[in-house]
C-alpha cells in the first residue's frame, strides 16, 4: 500500500471533526492535532450535515449495537452527510432491523 506524501496531520488542520465517543478525545494531541474537535454523543448525528463538520469519527466500541445502528441510520437520513470514519476493535456485522 502506497501512502501519498501529501497526507499528513496538516490535512486536518482547521477542519471540523465531530468525535462521537469519549475515547476519541485523546486524538486531539496526536493524529487530530490542529483540527477543531467537537466531542459529542450519538444524539448529535440527528440532522447533522456537511455544514456541521468536515469529518465524523465514531468510536463503535463506545455504544451498544442497537444505539450505534440507530446513529448510523440517522446519518443516512441526512441530505448531505460529511464523510464518516467508524473505528473500533469490534464491529458487529449482523444485520438487524432498527427503528428510530
Amino acid at each position: 500500500l502506497k501512502v501519498s506524501s501529501y497526507m499528513s496531520t496538516q490535512s486536518l488542520r482547521g477542519r471540523r471533526v465531530l468525535a462521537i465517543g469519549p475515547a476519541l478525545a485523546g486524538l486531539t494531541a496526536g493524529p487530530l492535532a490542529g483540527a477543531e474537535i467537537e466531542q459529542a454523543t450519538l444524539a448529535r448525528l440527528i440532522g447533522v450535515s456537511a455544514a456541521d463538520a468536515d469529518l465524523i469519527m465514531i468510536d463503535a466500541d463506545a455504544w451498544a449495537d442497537e444505539a450505534l445502528a440507530a446513529g448510523v441510520q440517522a446519518l443516512s437520513l441526512s441530505a448531505s452527510p460529511p464523510p464518516v470514519l467508524l473505528v473500533g476493535s469490534r464491529l458487529s456485522t449482523a444485520a438487524r432491523e432498527v427503528s428510530l
